[in-house]
């Protein structure tokens, strides 16, 4: 059993060490998967850990980025009493979610609730189609992430999509679609 009714670990302080191992990361989202799936079945990491699970593993990994539904934040915030809501998302930003966080073991996780990206002149829902699995951890598939990055368009964004391009050159697959 991966958790059992013990605390989860909480640092006083949001101000964390920047780059995780992905072992670390690991371990801190084992820890509260349980509470991730009995908030919201389907919760799924997106943006650079995703990245990482999928076998990227030069890619920094900050923090742990989990798209949710808005009930699903909501739940996991009565279930997580250490969790903490953001205040209201920019106005004028890019982005709109119900958006929280929770220090778990060191390790920041970012919840994105019902995540919405603004393009092409209107909001946008983030979807993951397709999930991956591995030891109760959901991530989104490379396609997903690739098609992610795109969508959201910042300029690291568009770098990540660079580097997966050289890659893929470097593989000498540079012939076939990105995904």
């Amino acid at each position: 059993v991966l958790f059992r009714s013990r605390p989860i670990p909480v640092m006083a302080t949001s101000s964390l060490p920047s780059r995780k191992s992905l072992g670390e990361i690991v371990r801190a989202v084992r820890t509260v998967s349980p509470l991730l799936s009995q908030a919201d079945a389907s919760w799924c990491i997106y943006g650079s850990c995703a990245l990482a699970l999928n076998g990227l593993t030069h890619v920094e990994v900050h923090d742990v980025d989990i798209l949710m539904t808005e009930d699903g934040v909501r739940q996991l915030l009565a279930l997580l009493p250490q969790a903490h809501l953001y205040d209201e998302d920019a106005p004028g930003g890019r982005f709109r979610s119900l958006h929280a966080w929770v220090d778990v073991e060191g390790v920041e996780i970012d919840l994105s609730g019902g995540l919405e990206v603004h393009h092409e002149g209107s909001w946008t829902p983030v979807r993951v189609n397709s999930v991956q699995q591995h030891d109760g951890i959901r991530y989104a598939s490379l396609q997903d992430c690739v098609r992610l990055l795109r969508l959201f368009g910042r300029p690291k964004d568009l770098q990540r999509l660079d580097t997966l391009r050289f890659i893929r050159y470097s593989l000498g697959t540079n012939n076939e679609p990105l995904w």
